[in-house]
């Protein structure tokens, strides 16, 4: 389908089914998004004006173990060619927020550990493509 669509410089394409059996397709890709607003510590100790609905967060502790926990699973199991984890805060940057110290800790080295091939965050207002000598 894919290659008659470029022949044909087809637009787009609605599918009604039945178009792939037994196996399926090869997912070559696997995204990752991490909830990373209860990473920051500050959001926690100087939360200033803002006001934070914490439900299903607290006690932070537990839910920031179990979301690290699954993310190692996900990862270590994908067969995925590229692997992309998507979050809200920076890792590092040289925006505005800077390095998050907490994702740096906590977040990072599982990154590493998995072969992510990339991180895609937001929060910095600013287009950066940071690459870690080490890979």
């Amino acid at each position: 389908m894919g290659i008659v669509g470029e022949k044909l410089d087809i637009d787009f394409v609605i599918s009604t089914g039945d178009n792939f059996y037994d196996d399926g397709l090869t997912e070559f890709l696997d995204f990752f998004f991490v909830d990373t607003t209860p990473f920051v510590d500050d959001y926690f100790t100087h939360p200033k004006d803002h006001k934070y609905d914490w439900r299903g967060v607290l006690p932070r502790k537990n839910y920031l173990s179990k979301l690290l926990k699954n993310l190692k699973s996900t990862l270590r199991h994908s067969t995925a060619m590229w692997k992309i984890v998507v979050g809200h805060h920076t890792i590092k940057s040289v925006g505005h927020h800077g390095i998050t110290q907490e994702l740096v800790s906590q977040l990072l080295p599982i990154l590493e550990a998995n072969n992510v091939d990339f991180y895609v965050n937001g929060h910095d207002h600013c287009l950066e493509h940071i690459i870690d000598t080490k890979s």
